[in-house]
């Protein structure tokens, strides 16, 4: 897993205890997190395509005023 900040890189006490009610609250972020970045990654390729279709091929020779 790719730290996603600063925090993520501090070792956690093992002393440490969680309250329920975060420990859900923080499961339940983590997973629309990961749902958002599953539907991103689904929804580049389509944006790439249409991008694409627009996109036009253009050579330039030497000597031309560009």
């Amino acid at each position: 897993m790719v730290p996603r900040g600063p925090l993520d890189l501090l070792p956690l006490s093992i002393t440490t205890s969680k309250h329920g009610k975060a420990a859900d609250f923080v499961m339940s972020l983590q997973d629309i997190h990961q749902t958002v970045r599953t539907h991103l990654e689904q929804a580049i390729p389509k944006y790439k395509t249409v991008a694409d279709k627009k996109r036009r091929q253009v050579t330039i020779a030497e000597g031309d005023l560009v």
